[in-house]
């Protein structure tokens, strides 16, 4: 059985958390909450959003030239981020 790919998104007051999940139907709400093991509360504002993802639509983006295969900083890492912005 085929089974699709789903881009799951929980807006919440901490944030925004992703997930990507893979079902052979259209998930529902309350699967995605159980399965991700969401902490979901809509009187709080929260929301869920699910949408499928084409395998087509990625977005490769080349490596700059010269740097193929080099270690590339990132700046995810605390310290990163203060010596980057």
């Amino acid at each position: 059985m085929n089974k699709t790919l789903y881009a799951v998104i929980h807006n919440h007051n901490y944030g925004t958390s992703f997930f990507l999940v893979r079902c052979a139907h259209y998930p529902t709400e309350e699967e995605v909450i159980e399965h991700c093991d969401i902490d979901f509360e809509p009187l709080k504002g929260e929301t869920i959003d699910i949408a499928e993802v084409d395998p087509k639509e990625p977005v490769e983006i080349p490596e700059p030239d010269g740097t193929e295969g080099q270690d590339r900083k990132s700046y995810t890492d605390t310290q990163d981020r203060k010596n980057y912005y």
